[in-house]
């Protein structure tokens, strides 16, 4: 067969085996990472349980399935410690968890390791972890083909013993802006809060309503109080506290086809200055369990160490937190009202009474000039929030008038000393009501009114 011939069949079966080897060739392996924690996900986990080479375990467990707030527990001494843990870390170190890759393991055995146990619904997965690193990572071990390097960061989170790692700083550490009572001691005064609804109450050391603004910014302060650090319990005389706060949430758990009520407890019990400068104070925290007469240790009690000015907040004065408005209860419970000239004495009192068809005076209807001015007198007393408060003895000012308000069975609704004052710290129209003056801005709503009642008790029509 001549040269060109034999070129041109090689050829030709070149060409029809590519096809062949295409066809028949399987596809090429591709290789997929694998999660170490592939039987598990971390992120449901129920609880982490970190031991220690050194014999000491670490035991963070979630406080209910819907939830993401977690308990720590640990020994100190012959004592078991119970503490809030931090759900950010703990949330972070599952997340890292969860996303770690099986890789490849140090040429060398572990000198010490610690070792980590998870469970989620039931199901627990036990990994050991080096406790030294190798160029700045340590093998985290489910077995011996299922190996992971984690970094330094996580590794020093996982290996160390200290709780302190894990602790909530918050010194209320359960949420407490939907708090049921309140109450701030200090220097032999009580300020006691009430909620009844979703309106507050002052309980002590007087039964006013409270302005739920002004309680939920005191809430809100509270809930942002954090430990410096923890400290060791000191000698410390916790019996004799400069002050003291305790919130209280009422709980409903639900059991079948029944109701279990019961009342989270927090206290802050605040001992003195932690440093020469005063710059730091010395408080111990703790919560119980109150369930009918039983009472349950829940967490603490612990001492830390606060920054003074975080502690800024704690008053014992009702004045901070009364209601806004001076007048008590509502608007369209006032049948009656009476209005007495303060600079006249003996002065004939000015009176309007409610009727089916709208105010009257001396039994004849009102002026729509009048029916308006009462109108806006009612709206300034129970609905307009004051722009200060104070509580004090002595009226600001001289007196105008004094207003009284009285529903249609004659019992009175709250009998107030209305002032002006002209300038300093009590500059507007005041009412007065017992030891609380509530002050409005010169220029506001009440000037027309103040005017009006002024009119009124001089005898102007």
């Amino acid at each position: 067969m001549p040269v060109k011939g034999v070129i041109a069949l090689v050829l030709l079966t070149i060409a029809m085996a590519i096809p062949t080897w295409i066809v028949s060739r399987g596809p090429r392996q591709v290789v997929v990472p694998t999660k170490l924690y592939s039987s598990v996900d971390p992120m449901k986990a129920d609880s982490l349980v970190l031991s220690h080479s050194s014999g000491k375990t670490l035991s963070i467990t979630r406080v209910d399935p819907a939830s993401d707030r977690w308990m720590l527990v640990w020994e100190e001494g012959s004592q078991s410690q119970r503490w809030p843990a931090s759900a950010p870390r703990v949330r972070g170190v599952l997340r890292l968890l969860s996303g770690i890759m099986v890789g490849t393991a140090p040429d060398r055995a572990p000198d010490r390791s610690s070792s980590i146990v998870i469970t989620v619904a039931g199901s627990s997965v036990k990994a050991s972890l080096d406790e030294s690193l190798v160029s700045g990572r340590a093998a985290l071990r489910l077995d011996d083909k299922s190996v992971a390097l984690i970094d330094s960061g996580l590794h020093s989170v996982l290996t160390t013993p200290d709780p302190a790692v894990w602790r909530d700083l918050s010194a209320f550490a359960a949420p407490i802006l939907d708090a049921s009572r309140l109450s701030i001691a200090a220097s032999g005064q009580e300020l006691a809060l009430a909620r009844v609804g979703k309106q507050w109450a002052i309980v002590k050391p007087i039964a006013e309503p409270a302005d739920r603004a002004m309680v939920e910014e005191l809430l809100k302060s509270l809930a942002t109080i954090q430990a410096q650090r923890f400290v060791s319990d000191t000698k410390t005389d916790w019996s004799k506290p400069t002050a003291s706060v305790r919130v209280e949430i009422d709980q409903r758990t639900p059991s079948g086809d029944d109701v279990t009520r019961s009342t989270l407890i927090q206290d802050l019990v605040i001992a003195g200055e932690a440093d020469v400068g005063g710059t730091t104070i010395l408080a111990r925290a703790a919560a119980t369990l109150a369930s009918g007469e039983t009472r349950s240790p829940m967490w603490g009690p612990a001492a830390l160490i606060l920054q003074r000015q975080a502690l800024g907040s704690l008053s014992t004065d009702p004045a901070g937190v009364i209601s806004r408005s001076p007048a008590p209860g509502a608007r369209a419970d006032v049948a009656r009202i009476k209005l007495v000239a303060g600079d006249t004495l003996g002065a004939k009192p000015v009176e309007f009474l409610r009727t089916l068809s709208g105010w009257s005076r001396d039994n004849t209807p009102v002026s729509g000039e009048d029916a308006a001015a009462i109108d806006a007198l009612l709206a300034l007393m129970f609905e307009t929030r004051a722009d200060r408060v104070r509580a004090g003895a002595g009226q600001p000012g001289a007196t105008i008038a004094t207003l009284t308000l009285a529903r249609e069975d004659g019992s009175p609704m709250a009998t107030l000393d209305l002032s002006q004052v002209a300038q300093g710290a009590d500059a507007g129209f005041v009412a007065s009501r017992d030891v609380f003056h509530w002050t409005f801005a010169l220029q506001s709503a009440g000037k027309r009114v103040f005017a009006w009642i002024a009119a009124r008790c001089s005898g102007a029509p």
